[in-house]
């Protein structure tokens, strides 16, 4: 089974739900009711313990919640966050890249208020973990397999989402003259 608290995969997928019945309403404003009651019950909710949803959580309070809490969560995602700057999929784990990319993805979103230190840590783990081949080895914890090969893909691909949604661009635009 999945790794999460009572409760975090019901949340979870509420939250994606609630972002895809936003993109709809324009079409049907029928939905603007339901999206408030889900909006409502996650808002009670506790804050998620498992990064992915807990990254989705700051996602969410950042587009439909009220900046007390959006603030809470980005408190308790900071606390969160490894001495070496990595995220950990559950607390008390070691860090990984899996977990570090998609917190770093999520606090991309974040703009102004994303905390530049935690973002700039998290770029520095994800350097000095990366391997030669540009890959990110992620341990499974799969207790059947023991193969990590598919956490490592989804670590390897949530990384350099993350990164590249953080990195700073210098674009240069080239004047017609030149």
């Amino acid at each position: 089974g999945q790794r999460r608290g009572e409760g975090e995969g019901h949340q979870l997928q509420t939250m994606w739900d609630i972002f895809a019945l936003s993109r709809l309403e324009p079409f049907d404003e029928s939905l603007v009711a339901k999206r408030e009651k889900a909006v409502k019950w996650v808002s009670a909710a506790p804050v998620p313990q498992a990064t992915d949803a807990r990254a989705m959580r700051l996602l969410f309070e950042h587009r439909f919640g009220e900046p007390p809490k959006l603030e809470q969560v980005l408190a308790d995602v900071s606390a969160a966050q490894n001495e070496d700057g990595s995220w950990s999929w559950m607390p008390d784990e070691e860090g990984d890249a899996w977990a570090t990319g998609i917190m770093l993805y999520a606090l991309s979103f974040l703009g102004e208020d994303a905390p530049a230190e935690r973002i700039k840590a998290a770029q520095t783990y994800l350097a000095k973990t990366q391997r030669e081949d540009g890959s990110w080895h992620v341990a499974t914890k799969n207790r059947i397999t023991k193969e990590d090969e598919i956490s490592s893909f989804f670590g390897t691909a949530w990384s350099v989402m993350g990164v590249a949604r953080t990195i700073e661009r210098k674009v240069s635009v080239a004047s017609p003259e030149e």
